[in-house]
Formats: C-alpha cells, sequence, structure tokens
C-alpha cells in the first residue's frame, strides 16, 4: 500500500492510495470546516467521505453496501499508521437496560499498515 499525499492548491491536496498492483485510486482531500476538524474525501466519482482530526489523527466512517468502515490515520514523524477496520451494517445483537439500548456489530475485516516517507 503506498499513499501519496501532495499540495494542489490553498487547503487542497492529492490523496492518492494504491494497493498492491491494483491502479491508484486518485482522490483529493480538502477542508469542509477547519475550526471543527472537518475535511472531506473526494473520491472524484461523486462519492464524498467526510473525515475528521480529533486527537491530532484523522478518523472516518462509511458504509459501502452491507458493510461499515472505519478508519484511524495517525501521523507521527516520518511515519504514517493506517488502521482499517470492517464490521457488518446490521447489528448482531441488540440489547437494552434502563431504556437504553445497545447495538453490537461483527468485525468483519481489519487491517494495519506503516508508510514512511519517502
Amino acid at each position: 500500500m503506498s499513499l501519496k499525499i501532495q499540495p494542489i492548491g490553498p487547503d487542497r491536496y492529492t490523496w492518492h492510495i494504491k494497493y498492491g498492483e491494483q491502479p491508484t485510486r486518485e482522490y483529493e482531500l480538502a477542508p469542509v470546516n477547519k475550526e471543527r476538524g472537518h475535511w472531506v474525501i473526494d473520491e472524484k466519482n461523486g462519492i464524498l467521505l467526510d473525515t475528521f482530526v480529533r486527537g491530532g489523527d484523522l478518523h472516518d466512517q462509511f458504509q459501502v453496501g452491507n458493510s461499515r468502515i472505519s478508519t484511524i490515520y495517525d501521523l507521527e514523524g516520518d511515519s504514517l499508521q493506517m488502521e482499517r477496520t470492517s464490521f457488518s451494517a446490521q447489528p448482531m445483537r441488540r440489547s437494552e437496560s434502563g431504556g437504553t439500548e445497545a447495538y453490537s456489530f461483527e468485525v468483519q475485516g481489519y487491517q494495519e499498515a506503516f508508510l514512511t516517507r519517502t
């Protein structure tokens, strides 16, 4: 996996992701509301994925078909750690206590990558 991030304008960056031999996915990262840490990954095909800076990390969560996907990007120096967990979009369990409902979701997959600046 590789991720290429470069400035392409004021507060706009490339977000080019490559997985193995697959074609590069040429997305863009742009601010929505910088004061709130709200950014968007534009897949350049009509799909926009909202992402948020929290605790110095970039977090997103989105659903594609029957999978809910959560990603955390953690930049430290010249290294970027990416953690991605996918869950079933349908709860596997619903429980309740005192009027509070809780839903559990099955973990379907996990990916972790450590990228270094070149």
